[in-house]
């Protein structure tokens, strides 16, 4: 138990750590692509609204949408030496008239000559264009006074390298940080799951002592009820009186048994168990009880099947599950066995299966939840204290095994593999 509850706190911890720390570095990576675009964006488009040229001082003719104080922060004394763009001019037929090289040393007049064309024969009049070595270039399409057609491109391919750089780091950082949290949680989750597990122990032990406690007045009251019998013959009410008592030492030792079983959960020793012979000599135990009741029992075991298991605890696991369906099998119904290799010999597979009519109004995930009766008034005709498939989920649990519950066309089965 201390395994699987310091799993999931680790699993939850490193959850939320997993997506705080994602939504934080996202952030962070996308508001600074965010600025970089920005600003890589603004200065393209004041080149183009200055005939292709950087701007040395602000007019309001030119620059409607920049104030002069934002003008006067995007553009310095340096910004025409430290800028790096082309522009190219073509007429109304979408001929290229000029090249303006003088600010760029890494394109040529082809090179620049096609990244135009291709900017004009598209419907955008912005966009980026990268190439094959890395680089990248923002481009900007506006119109002449005679008509023709000015593409302007800013290299950005520094500027946005930064951004690539931000992300590499911050995914690095995030890794690393990622797995020393991990490291670190894990090293203190006992100790953060120490209080629940004491509680849990607590509570197991004041279930087997209150157990034991119980049994001795349970067994006085019995003895006396008897007595009583003996003395001044039956009656409905000595009837009542042990027929209670009976029922709550059933409930009693179901509650030891279920304590019994988490306690020993994970210390079990494997041991190599012939399967085939087990479930034989289980399922045959409860023939006479299934045919008094006017069932039919009908098997089909694999021969010569064998498990490194716990051998007690498999036993145990099958008669939950057989005593479950005898005793919810439809009237005159049918119980079937199945065990033989699952998944290419990989597993085991177990399968009990009963007549139950009723299924279909009823929920089948809430089977394994302890103390769960379908007849929630518990006057079931039925006995039973909604533990028995509960504790058949913990066997499963302890031999490493999964169990399912199915209704389908009137029949019930529970499906184990080992």
């Amino acid at each position: 138990m201390l395994k699987k509850l310091q799993k999931k706190f680790i699993v939850i911890a490193m959850t939320v750590v997993f997506v705080v720390m994602s939504a934080v570095l996202g952030l962070i990576n996308a508001i600074y692509y965010s600025h970089v675009f920005n600003e890589a964006n603004e200065r393209l488009v004041m080149i183009a609204n200055n005939s292709g040229d950087v701007p040395t001082k602000w007019d309001s003719t030119h620059f409607k949408n920049l104030t002069e104080d934002e003008f006067n922060k995007l553009v310095t004394p340096e910004t025409r030496y430290e800028t790096r763009y082309f522009t190219v001019i073509a007429d109304t037929s979408g001929t290229v008239t000029d090249v303006n090289l003088g600010h760029i040393a890494s394109i040529d007049e082809e090179t620049a000559t096609k990244y135009a064309t291709e900017a004009l024969s598209s419907d955008a009049t912005t966009g980026i264009k990268y190439t094959e070595d890395g680089s990248s270039y923002m481009y900007v399409v506006t119109d002449e006074d005679d008509g023709g057609k000015r593409v302007t491109y800013l290299d950005t391919t520094a500027r946005f390298s930064t951004t690539k750089v931000l992300f590499n780091l911050s995914t690095g950082i995030g890794l690393a940080s990622y797995a020393v949290i991990f490291i670190l949680v894990y090293v203190f989750s006992k100790r953060a799951i120490k209080p629940a597990i004491e509680s849990s122990e607590k509570q197991k032990q004041f279930i087997t002592n209150a157990g034991h406690e119980l049994k001795t007045p349970l067994a006085i009251i019995s003895a006396n009820t008897e007595v009583l019998e003996m003395t001044e013959g039956k009656n409905e009410w000595t009837e009542s009186t042990l027929a209670q008592v009976q029922r709550l030492s059933g409930l009693v030792n179901a509650l030891i048994s279920m304590s019994r079983m988490d306690e020993k959960n994970g210390k079990s020793q494997p041991v190599d168990t012939n399967v085939s012979k087990l479930t034989t000599e289980t399922v045959n135990s409860f023939k006479s009880v299934i045919s008094t009741q006017g069932k039919t029992l009908e098997t089909k075991i694999e021969d010569d099947i064998h498990l490194n298991t716990n051998k007690d605890m498999l036993r145990e696991l099958i008669n939950i599950l057989m005593d479950n369906a005898a005793k919810y099998c439809d009237d005159g119904g049918r119980i079937s066995v199945i065990l033989g290799r699952a998944n290419k010999g990989k597993n085991v597979k177990f399968v009990v299966k009963n007549d139950y009519k009723d299924g279909s109004s009823v929920d089948c995930s809430k089977f394994f939840e302890r103390f769960y009766r379908n007849d929630e008034s518990h006057n079931s005709k039925k006995s039973g204290y909604g533990i028995g498939l509960s504790m058949a989920e913990g066997l499963t649990q302890a031999l490493k095994g999964k169990i399912s519950v199915a209704w389908k066309d009137g029949v019930i089965g529970f499906t184990v593999l080992l």
